[in-house]
């Protein structure tokens, strides 16, 4: 009871005081406060957005002019991004199936030529077709099927060796091991020079081509597993 006699009794200066205090401590206080500054756009990203710019016009100048007329018609008050591009350029794909504008299309019905490989290089790409178109055959082709026929006639030579050894009706257990024996050099060298060939391949070929080299455990296995 005593303060709020007090502070209704007070005088108008000391009102007018602290009036004055509350209002100094506002202006201070709004001082003090951060204004929101603008972030500068740095070089890289103006770079960035005139590349992607440049990238908008040449792409639409790609496309058909039906296309390109109705794209600038909506970008004056619609387009704002690819995605309202790509959602035009979609509407108008749209209208020309239901007229019927897609029906009388060159090769309609007929397989695509993939004559392309799009991991390649496009020098090399070319020149492949170039060498087909005239009979020829890259030097990694030809290698292949090189490698293939070889390792189709080591594997014949292979199963007769262990028939003879296994089918051999000599009593003479030496003496068919010493035949298996000079068999096996005989194999194993020939593997190596495929082996070889595998290797010279793996270097040439385009990349996603390579090739295992032939283990000779891994054939022998195969042959006693098939009797």
């Amino acid at each position: 009871m005593r303060r709020a006699a007090r502070f209704s009794l007070s005088s108008p200066w000391r009102m007018r005081q602290q009036a004055r205090q509350v209002h100094y401590e506002t202006e201070e206080h709004l001082m003090a406060a951060p204004f929101p500054v603008k972030k500068k756009e740095s070089p890289l990203a103006r770079v960035a957005l005139r590349i992607q710019a440049a990238y908008e016009r040449i792409r639409l100048k790609h496309l058909p002019a039906n296309v390109r007329a109705a794209a600038a018609a909506a970008s004056s008050h619609s387009i704002r991004s690819e995605t309202d591009l790509a959602n035009v350029v979609e509407q108008r794909v749209w209208h020309s199936a239901l007229e019927g504008d897609f029906e009388n299309l060159p090769g309609k019905g007929k397989p695509l030529k993939e004559e392309g490989n799009p991991h390649a290089d496009p020098a090399e790409d070319l020149m492949y077709r170039i060498l087909s178109k005239n009979g020829f055959a890259p030097e990694w082709v030809e290698l292949n099927k090189e490698i293939r026929s070889h390792m189709e006639r080591w594997r014949r030579n292979l199963k007769l060796c262990w028939r003879r050894k296994v089918n051999e009706l000599s009593g003479n257990e030496s003496h068919r091991d010493a035949l298996w024996s000079a068999d096996l050099k005989i194999l194993e060298a020939e593997l190596k020079d495929i082996n070889k060939k595998v290797l010279h391949y793996n270097l040439i070929v385009p990349f996603g081509r390579q090739v295992y080299s032939y283990s000779m455990e891994e054939e022998l296995q195969q042959v006693q597993n098939f009797r």
